[in-house]
């Protein structure tokens, strides 16, 4: 039998400082990727043109505004990639929150730490906490909603509370990342009948009272986003309905259905370790009889668990999407894992610290022998966003060997089991990813230095520039302090000035304009090579006046 003891506050703080530094590094070091930079655009034309404005490259998009706000509210109205991503770790600090104070509700300090690791420290949250993206966002307002609506019809029985505080988050996740977030809400309660029959109250009136609530409060802002904007080609929509997948789907469709299902499930379980290897414990029928003698009861355990297994057998069986879609469950899987944890440890705590022991070896090797590839390229030159990447990999491998060394003194040997896989987890991460900030061939091209060529070129930040080069070159935009317009169909010659800047491919633009003689045209910059093509900065001057003149 393993027993543990209870671990400080100050060893949880410097769990926490290491993370959040890891993370902040990764967030600082790779630049806006093309799915990010959607919502960076927006973000930008709001900052600049009014908070109702909403345009991607002068072009409207069929998204909300609350993910941008956000993002300037956090950061103080900055634009950056780095003020973007904040608001995907902002949204995972509440998430372990949530779990937190769920664990530490329903089973005591000793699953409240070990819920708060298990919803930091999982392969996905780590890689959605890096991106600037919704999928993390709408986790925590889904975590809100069923919260609220368990805590609210379990504890006072007020039913018209507890619908309408689910439906309410639900319909903010749905405003983020699609209406089919209401799915997520819905389909679970379908299938719960114990202890009471939730589907029978979908048809009672405080459930209709709720929904009729919401439904009025969902048009009146959607009233007001329409009506404050400048104009309605221009407005906001409530809910976001062009959001992909957070990745490509995980099997191409040509394979057969039964094997895509198989794999998503395979995939599922890997996003969610290394507390897949604990999450299994709310499965286990050896484990209800620790649920029915819990202080939470086992109608906690009913509810997480119809949750996580309704929504995972759904979107399993459904073939146009991924594993990714089943982020929202990373609350309720670290709380019901958590809930089973003490048990856990005392079962299985001797032969995972060996497994934890072996691992922090290994690592510490792994680290050791990175740190010898990385010598050499210490050595060469490298450009600017090169040298950040070496940087950062030393950084990782100097933390990521220092940390292995302290694991072998006493004061890591104290510490529970839960904070000892978190520790070998992170040192893990370090050592992958330093592996990655080393891979220079891909680090060769900086979207953020070619927008520096063209805003060079153009040597005035007040001008808009055009982007006719036949590549959507969202991401080098983002860094371009221009305001800047993607151009597919020609335009109108009373539509443009009379000296306009265009990002071109390697000939002239001159199909940008509907006159096509219109503009005397000039290659103000060297040719940049952006995706295996070229693209070149253009000024056109108008040679012909509108009247048929020549100027």
């Amino acid at each position: 039998m393993y027993n543990e003891k209870e671990t400080k506050p100050l060893a949880v703080i410097v769990l926490l400082t290491i993370f959040f530094s890891y993370i902040a590094l990764e967030n600082f070091s790779y630049e806006i990727s093309n799915r990010e930079s959607t919502l960076g655009h927006i973000t930008r034309h709001i900052s600049e043109h009014g908070f109702f404005e909403n345009s991607m490259l002068g072009t409207q998009t069929q998204r909300s505004p609350f993910f941008s706000w956000l993002s300037l509210f956090l950061s103080g109205g900055q634009i950056h990639h780095f003020s973007l991503r904040l608001v995907s770790v902002c949204a995972l600090i509440g998430i372990a929150l949530i779990s937190f104070f769920s664990a530490k509700r329903f089973g005591g300090v000793k699953s409240a730490w070990p819920a708060l690791a298990f919803s930091l420290t999982s392969v996905a949250v780590v890689n959605m906490s890096t991106r600037a993206e919704e999928g993390l966002l709408t986790a925590f307002f889904m975590a809100c909603a069923w919260l609220t609506w368990y805590s609210i019809s379990r504890k006072s029985k007020r039913w018209f509370r507890a619908w309408f505080w689910g439906i309410f988050f639900t319909s903010i996740a749905a405003s983020i990342n699609g209406p089919q977030m209401y799915l997520f809400f819905y389909l679970p309660t379908l299938f719960m009948t114990r202890p009471t029959d939730v589907r029978k109250r979908l048809v009672m009136l405080p459930h209709l009272s709720a929904v009729s609530f919401n439904i009025l409060i969902i048009i009146a802002v959607q009233y007001l986003l329409t009506n404050l904007a400048s104009s309605r080609d221009l407005a906001f929509t409530f809910f976001s309905t062009d959001v992909n997948p957070p990745q490509r789907p995980d099997f191409p469709f040509d394979e057969g259905y039964f094997k895509a299902s198989i794999k998503f499930a395979f995939n599922s379980l890997s996003y969610y370790l290394p507390w897949t290897f604990i999450a299994w414990t709310g499965f286990c029928e050896a484990y209800r009889l620790v649920e029915k003698t819990s202080d939470a009861g086992p109608e906690i355990f009913r509810f997480m668990r119809k949750v996580t297994c309704v929504l995972f057998f759904a979107f399993m069986f459904y073939p146009e999407t991924n594993a990714y879609s089943l982020l929202p469950l990373i609350y309720p899987l670290s709380v019901m894992a958590a809930l089973h944890y003490p048990i856990y440890a005392r079962r299985y705590g001797k032969f995972v610290n060996n497994i934890v022991r072996s691992l922090i070896i290994i690592n510490f090797i792994a680290l050791a022998v990175i740190a010898i590839f990385i010598y050499p390229l210490l050595n060469e030159q490298h450009n600017s966003y090169q040298t950040l990447h070496i940087n950062s990999a030393l950084y990782l491998i100097i933390a990521g060997i220092i940390i292995s060394i302290l694991c072998f003194f006493k004061m890591f040997k104290r510490q529970a089991l839960w904070y000892k896989i978190s520790f070998t987890v992170i040192l893990i991460y370090f050592s992958v990813d330093s592996a990655r900030h080393m891979r220079m061939d891909e680090f060769k091209y900086s979207k953020q230095q070619t927008a520096e060529l063209i805003e060079s070129s153009i040597n005035d930040p007040s001008k808009l520039v055009y982007n006719f080069s036949g590549q959507s070159l969202r991401s080098e935009l983002f860094y371009l302090k221009n305001d800047s317009q993607r151009v597919t169909d020609p335009i109108e010659a009373e539509n443009l000035e009379e000296t306009i800047y265009v990002i071109g491919s390697d000939s002239k633009p001159v199909r940008i304009c509907t006159d096509s003689v219109r503009y005397k045209w000039e290659a103000i910059s060297e040719p940049i090579k952006v995706n295996d093509e070229i693209v070149t900065v253009y000024k056109g001057i108008v040679a012909i006046a509108t009247n048929g003149e020549s100027k």
